[in-house]
């Protein structure tokens, strides 16, 4: 966290105490990250991934299916179709 306050701009500080709160369970305040950081860098393709992850986790399909959409066309090669079907 005191990496995100020094460097509020920093879409990777944003990404990895998302990456903190997720394996820590709170996954709103993940997702409040790593929107954050989808925010400062929309080309921040594994923070993308890692969002549409948490809202899956909530059980928020329509804005998973989108992240994971998002992921995809940033890295066409990465197989996550399967995440896809899952936020049908």
């Amino acid at each position: 966290r005191k990496s995100v306050l020094m460097f509020p701009e920093g879409s990777e500080f944003h990404y990895n105490l998302g990456n903190a709160y997720y394996r820590a369970g709170d996954t709103d305040a993940a997702i409040t990250c790593y929107r954050k950081s989808t925010g400062l860098n929309p080309g921040f393709e594994a923070a993308w991934f890692n969002l549409g992850a948490a809202y899956l986790n909530r059980g928020d399909k329509r804005n998973a299916k989108e992240c994971f959409l998002k992921a995809k066309e940033l890295n066409p090669y990465k197989d996550i179709d399967w995440l896809l079907r899952m936020a049908e």
